[in-house]
């Protein structure tokens, strides 16, 4: 881990690129895939995965295409249904200073220009204080995707619901 970051009851951690898909716990797969998609130590583009790649994780994915100008906005490339369903919007093609206040919470803008520079891995933890449903806490996993292989200019995100009651495992490691 390189770094820690504790904001209004979230964590935000970040990763060297080279961290096992292992320590990712139910990151793990998604991991993999992207790092199957390296080619020597060039990061993958959006383009070099297909639809079935993701099996598994359809519904819990989003594409961030970051903005030209250094500022770390991005517009969302993609939105998947079951994080529609657990924040309640739908952010397909907006731009995350297009969003309600209170939705982004203003270190991330920081954290995409950090990990855009150095290409990093994110992983944040939460509680979703959009529309004041604190009762749901959620994780996300932020990778690296760079059309040239160097200059990140996308994130592919994933995102689990990990409320203690939710289905599935609701634990990060």
């Amino acid at each position: 881990m390189k770094s820690v970051e504790n904001l209004n009851g979230w964590t935000y951690e970040t990763f060297d690129r080279n961290t096992p898909a292992s320590d990712f716990g139910i990151f793990g797969s998604l991991i993999t895939l992207w790092k199957s998609k390296w080619v020597s130590d060039a990061l993958p583009a959006w383009r070099d995965f297909t639809f079935e790649d993701f099996a598994g994780w359809y519904g819990w994915l989003y594409v961030e295409d970051l903005i030209p100008g250094g500022n770390g906005d991005a517009r969302y490339r993609l939105w998947g249904t079951n994080i529609t369903n657990i924040f309640q919007v739908d952010l397909t093609g907006k731009c995350m200073s297009e969003t309600e206040p209170g939705f982004i919470d203003p270190v991330e803008y920081k954290l995409n220009m950090k990990n855009a520079e150095e290409g990093n891995i994110l992983h944040g933890t939460g509680p979703i204080h959009w529309q004041e449903r604190l009762h749901k806490t959620v994780a996300f996993i932020e990778l690296p995707l760079a059309d040239d292989g160097f200059n990140v200019d996308k994130f592919l995100g994933g995102l689990r619901d990990i409320t203690p009651d939710a289905q599935g495992d609701s634990s990060f490691r």
